[in-house]
């Protein structure tokens, strides 16, 4: 029963599968038991016969059984022990790599040392436990809100210009933006693990209410690549990444935006790990 409701548990929501590994061991320390139990009384037998000079293939069967059985458990384990080296998903700045990024921590630690207590940010609700529990600020959507219109609104803003952008944080009554993006130097090619990437699900979800917001509407793949249009680089979220981007590599490589109604206040200095920059931004909404 155990298992059977762990299992149902882990099909419901994929962060539940760390209940399994109890019932998962348990099960299969006794099924180990009840394999390994035929094979011992098989070897028994097999030094009862090889006594009475008998012939008896017992010890080929459980010489090939018992480390086939082993291998099956060593696999498991060490598919669990990889996993465990690997750092916690805040530590890893949400990137596939045995690397630890200090900027989301840096970030959260800045929030809840620098921003007033009644600060409201606007971030992707991706982000928002992290900031609601670590940095112990209010957020407008996190990985728990049923809203669909609120995150809708969050997607809409990210994708406006910043006039139409500014009216929707006001509505909300945001006070400050947060973004995180992962890009390559030298020119800050995107690598493809923050909202350079999400801002494709930002569109997909406006689109379902506003279909103006589809993601053709801001520009289109060509060579491998995406290529923002005269839209798409009006948007909040490309001006936002592009301010990122230059700050770190410079404006040489990468021309710094204008931005009317948004200033940067803290930008993440963690250390470029895998040819890959990781940067958690908070910008302040000038209204």
């Amino acid at each position: 029963i155990f298992g059977l409701t762990a299992i149902y548990s882990a099909a419901s929501l994929v962060r539940l599968s760390v209940l399994m590994a109890v019932p998962v061991s348990v099960l299969w320390a006794l099924a180990l038991e009840r394999l390994a139990r035929p094979l011992v009384q098989v070897m028994k037998e097999a030094e009862e016969a090889f006594v009475r000079k008998e012939a008896h293939a017992g010890k080929g069967l459980a010489g090939f059984t018992f480390p086939l059985i082993f291998m099956l458990t060593f696999l498991s384990v060490a598919g669990a022990v990889q996993a465990a080296e690997s750092p916690v998903t805040i530590a890893s700045a949400s990137l596939p790599m045995k690397e630890s990024f200090t900027d989301w921590l840096e970030a959260l630690s800045w929030i809840k040392t620098n921003l007033p207590p009644d600060a409201v940010i606007a971030a992707w609700w991706d982000y928002g436990y992290w900031i609601r529990v670590i940095a112990n600020r209010t957020t407008l959507a996190d990985n728990g809100t049923i809203n669909m219109t609120q995150i809708q609104l969050i997607a809409r803003m990210f994708l406006s210009n910043e006039t139409e952008a500014v009216e929707i944080l006001r509505k909300l009554g945001a006070t400050h933006v947060l973004i995180f993006i992962t890009f390559r130097p030298p020119m800050g090619d995107d690598a493809g693990y923050g909202d350079e990437n999400k801002w494709h699900w930002m569109a997909r979800i406006a689109a379902d209410r506003w279909p103006e917001f589809k993601e053709e509407e801001f520009g289109k793949y060509e060579h491998g690549r995406w290529e923002w249009s005269d839209r798409g680089k009006r948007t909040v979220i490309y001006k936002l990444m592009q301010y990122v981007k230059s700050e770190t590599l410079g404006e040489v490589r990468v021309p710094k935006p204008e931005l009317e109604h948004f200033e940067l206040v803290f930008v993440s200095h963690g250390r470029i790990k895998g040819g890959i920059y990781a940067r958690v931004a908070i910008f302040q909404v000038v209204y």
